[in-house]
């Protein structure tokens, strides 16, 4: 494993160059809005092997973001034993101002192409798009069939210090780097999906958000700024019991919107503006103990 200061080194070397990816939702347009969950780049001028089609980390469905390491200890330019950054960032969190994050969980889901040989280089929450505090890189090897690594948890703050304005930015994410720790060149490391949850209190009660749920597709909120009503349409993967609560902008619920079990497919239903006055407000949409979280905006 690299020491600090080699750790320091590389980081010092990145410039790093962001795709900018299509907003989960619009707050000015009355059309459906494209579907993306965050943005997903590679450091592009860091020392370290270079990932390719790193958007494919945008959601999971069995298509992966893969770089090719070398043998390890050789490192000369893009051929090397260790990648360079995987990140994603601009997840699209809502949390109230007034919340206190008690910590940070990321799934990982990722694979290597052979036993033994692709393990955890760096693994770190990015401040600003620069990794920073703790780093969680595991002493496991990467499997050879996809499975789920989860770092953090629900009172791990990974040695930074967190709030809402930081966490709802879109400087705000999470970085990988992987490493070869075999003497053969052309190991692989996939990586599919990257989700990540906050944990929060506000008025001393436990809330969490997700980036994306599992059992959640897709969610829409238009017309969205609204003026009289607003359609609030949402996909699911699977059956599931789908809970809606509309909250203000300093976190209290105010009221419950629905409560009912689903199928699969594609549903929706109507939010009317009724005595609402005009400002911010979070749809938060729940199932199967996950949240997805759109804001909405009431003219």
């Amino acid at each position: 494993m690299k020491t600090n200061t080699f750790h320091q080194s590389v980081f010092l070397c990145c410039f790093f160059l962001f795709a900018g990816i299509t907003s989960a939702y619009s707050q000015s347009s009355s059309k459906k809005p494209h579907i993306a969950n965050y943005s997903a780049a590679g450091c592009l001028a860091c020392s370290g092997s270079e990932w390719n089609d790193y958007n494919y980390i945008k959601q999971l469905d069995g298509k992966f973001a893969t770089t090719n390491l070398a043998a390890e200890g050789y490192c000369f330019q893009s051929i090397c034993y260790y990648s360079r950054g995987l990140m994603a960032s601009d997840f699209q969190f809502s949390i109230p101002a007034t919340a206190t994050i008690t910590g940070v969980r990321v799934r990982v889901t990722r694979m290597a192409d052979k036993e033994n040989a692709v393990y955890d280089y760096d693994i770190q929450l990015m401040k600003n798009l620069t990794p920073q505090g703790d780093n969680k890189a595991s002493a496991d090897a990467w499997p050879v069939t996809a499975a789920n690594k989860v770092y953090g948890g629900v009172n791990d703050k990974w040695g930074i210090s967190l709030n809402p304005s930081l966490v709802n930015s879109s400087d705000y994410g999470f970085w990988l780097q992987s490493q070869n720790l075999t003497e053969f060149d052309g190991r692989t490391a996939s990586v599919d999906f990257v989700k990540m949850t906050v944990y929060y209190l506000v008025n001393g009660k436990m809330n969490e958000q997700v980036s994306e749920a599992a059992s959640v597709n897709q969610m829409y909120l238009y017309p969205n700024p609204l003026s009289t009503s607003s359609v609030i349409s949402f996909s699911l993967n699977y059956k599931s019991r789908v809970k809606a609560d509309l909250y203000d902008a300093a976190g209290k619920k105010l009221k419950s919107l629905l409560n009912e079990e689903f199928s699969s497919g594609t549903h929706e239903f109507n939010l009317n503006r009724g005595e609402l006055t005009a400002g911010v407000y979070f749809v938060h949409l729940m199932m199967n103990g996950e949240t997805v979280t759109r804001k909405l905006i009431i003219e």
